[in-house]
């Protein structure tokens, strides 16, 4: 009996910079890792247009409606020298965050996160 295939859905990047004027990183990141992750074979991947349309449900709530085992959701933050982005894994049944990864690219150089 072959393994179910987990279903991914991708929450929201947010700005969480002192200005909030990353905005624009946090979307552009977001749509390039939705579009990255269609092409993962084994993985369902719910739309960002799914889970946005249904407003500020919790994730346990958005993984019962939706059908979703796992959520990521990205925040950008951005410093004088650098910008960070901090992913996380979460598992939609508990809220439970069972990964995470950060990575930080000159700020001169915010594009380089996509490559990162």
């Amino acid at each position: 009996m072959d393994a179910p295939i987990p279903v991914l859905g991708i929450l929201p990047f947010r700005d969480v910079s002192p200005g909030g004027d990353l905005g624009w990183v946090a979307a552009a990141l977001e749509a390039r890792i939705e579009e990255a992750l269609y092409s993962v074979e084994g993985l369902t991947l719910r739309s960002r247009q799914s889970i946005s349309s249904r407003g500020n449900l919790p994730a346990d709530s958005l993984a019962a409606v939706l059908d979703v085992d796992f959520f990521m959701q990205g925040q950008v933050e951005g410093a004088r020298d650098a910008v960070s982005v901090l992913l996380q894994l979460i598992e939609g049944e508990t809220s439970t965050i069972v990964g995470s990864g950060s990575v930080r690219v000159p700020s001169d150089d915010p594009i380089g996160l996509a490559d990162s």
